[in-house]
């Protein structure tokens, strides 16, 4: 959910006219890559990747764990993720759930 602010204009490429791209540089987006790397095994790591993530973010929004702890405390809950190559929606679930059970307990929280 985004909460509207007025003082941000609504993206428009029309008015914007043109883009340029520069080249990844993936040591400044280590989360990128390793939500890459984890989406490729499949089965149930990508939802442990989504529990994990959705925790560590809200650690940070409380002001549990600093901005760059993020990846880290996402890398040490994976460790611990037991995967199922081939889940039902049950196994999906547990997974997330499993991660962001993990990532509170990595936090303290």
């Amino acid at each position: 959910d985004r909460m509207p602010n007025k003082l941000i204009p609504r993206f428009d490429p029309v008015s914007i006219a043109e883009l340029s791209f520069k080249p990844w540089e993936p040591e400044r987006y280590p989360c990128f890559n390793m939500a890459l790397d984890i989406a490729k095994r499949g089965g149930t790591w990508p939802a442990a990747l989504c529990g994990a993530d959705d925790a560590a973010v809200k650690a940070f929004l409380e002001g549990r764990i600093g901005f760059l702890e993020i990846e880290t405390v996402i890398r040490e809950a994976l460790k611990s993720h037991e995967p199922n190559l081939d889940p039902s929606i049950d196994d999906v679930i547990v997974a997330a759930a499993s991660a962001r059970s993990c990532v509170a307990d990595i936090v303290g929280g």
